[in-house]
């Protein structure tokens, strides 16, 4: 009873392949055998129709929502009986059909098909109920869904004015033994709403890494292409805000960092790879907080190394203090700028410290001022990104500003990579 409730509830799927018949063809002469329900067991199509519309019903005796469609038809041919007629049509077996009819003897208007291999292959489909509509001069009017059957549509077929209806457009090439979307199988993949995709390097495209954040400051992408496994996880863990991978910020447990930025191992197979690209597309946007948790679990997943985000005692630069009355703004140009050639306007001060931030192998940063007003500075740093930032520099500039960078130890969130067990 259980998988009988289960089957009503869900599209059934019946399979054929091959060419067929279309919207405006007309029906060929066809000699239906094997008939049930039915004054004869055999004849002509055009002996059943006798001048009236048709319309053809697949079915299958073991599909729920069939079950429900054939109880709408029955209603509508003794409604319409001197207008239309239903052919039920099925390629089981006779005797599976006439055992169905056993047990649902309500159905006594509607002739049965069984065995069919002709009509199927005219109408090829894959899920069922599946609905043909042939008008009283044998063209092929509609193919749709059994949700189009309705009064009022069956109206206006008899009386000609029938609007076009929605096609039903079955995949008939889907192979349930190969990957969806894989060579187009199940379509181009365009359709999907969420994704999280983990490939092999793709030739002939440069490695980088983006996030992209939309009006609201949710996440709605984050891609990484061609890079190693140990800077994907390190992207989710920063959420790019550090730069290039840096080894101040990420502890390797045991140290064996040659062999990490070498090969590595998908979890649980012997393959191994070099450069990956993995993206994370959210089925609707989503706080950056809850995306990366998504996307770092994710890559743990996948790869023969794991990472978590934990507190460690490590040295860091921070940021003081020592005279508000030199920092506090004294411009009016409310125009926003930050990092430009070291400079800073009418921002947040942690705008200058996450700028420090993509310094190469910068420790971290931290800001221990407590100012939140706009500042309005520029700072001589010195070197580019891809170096470790001119500390003497750019601690002398900050000094104009009443601030210094101090060289201390604090517990901050670092990734801690370990080797899985085997």
């Amino acid at each position: 009873m259980l998988l009988i409730i289960a089957l009503t509830l869900l599209p059934m799927v019946a399979f054929c392949a091959g060419g067929g018949l279309h919207i405006g063809d007309k029906l060929p002469e066809i000699t239906l055998n094997n008939l049930l329900n039915s004054n004869t067991h055999s004849g002509q199509i055009k002996s059943l129709t006798k001048g009236r519309a048709l319309i053809i019903d697949f079915f299958a005796t073991w599909c729920g929502s069939c079950l429900n469609e054939l109880s709408k038809l029955e209603q509508y041919q003794k409604q319409y009986r001197d207008q239309l007629q239903v052919l039920v049509v099925s390629n089981e077996k006779k005797k599976v059909v006439a055992g169905f009819l056993n047990k649902n003897n309500d159905l006594k208007s509607l002739p049965f098909l069984p065995e069919d291999k002709t009509l199927e292959q005219l109408f090829p489909h894959r899920e069922i109920p599946h609905e043909v509509w042939i008008n009283k001069d044998g063209i092929v009017s509609a193919i749709t869904s059994d949700e189009e059957i309705t009064d009022q549509n069956l109206k206006d077929f008899f009386n000609g004015r029938l609007k076009q209806l929605p096609i039903k457009k079955d995949i008939l090439d889907y192979s349930e033994d190969m990957p969806l979307f894989k060579d187009g199988n199940g379509g181009s993949g365009n359709t999907f709403l969420s994704r999280s995709i983990l490939s092999k390097g793709i030739e002939g495209i440069s490695s980088f890494a983006k996030t992209d954040i939309d009006k609201n400051g949710l996440l709605t992408r984050f891609i990484v292409m061609n890079n190693i496994p140990l800077r994907l996880l390190y992207d989710a863990y920063s959420r790019l805000q550090f730069g290039s991978l840096n080894f101040k910020r990420v502890i390797i447990d045991p140290a064996d960092t040659a062999s990490l930025l070498t090969s590595y191992r998908l979890r649980g197979t012997a393959q191994s790879l070099y450069l990956v690209t993995y993206e994370y597309i959210p089925a609707r946007p989503e706080n950056p907080d809850q995306a990366f948790s998504n996307i770092f679990n994710d890559l743990n997943r996948y790869f023969d190394i794991s990472g978590t985000i934990e507190k460690r005692a490590i040295p860091c630069w921070v940021l003081v203090l020592k005279d508000k009355g030199k920092l506090a703004l004294k411009n009016n140009d409310h125009e926003q700028v930050y990092g430009k050639g070291g400079a800073f306007h009418n921002v947040p001060l942690k705008y200058f410290v996450n700028a420090l931030q993509w310094y190469y192998q910068m420790e971290p940063v931290i800001d221990e001022t407590g100012y939140m007003d706009p500042i309005f500075f520029d700072i001589t740093i010195g070197p580019s990104l891809s170096q470790y930032p001119d500390i003497k520099t750019i601690k002398t500039s900050l000094a104009n500003y009443g601030l210094d960078l101090l060289k201390e130890t604090r517990n901050v969130d670092v990734l801690v990579i370990k080797k899985k067990s085997q």
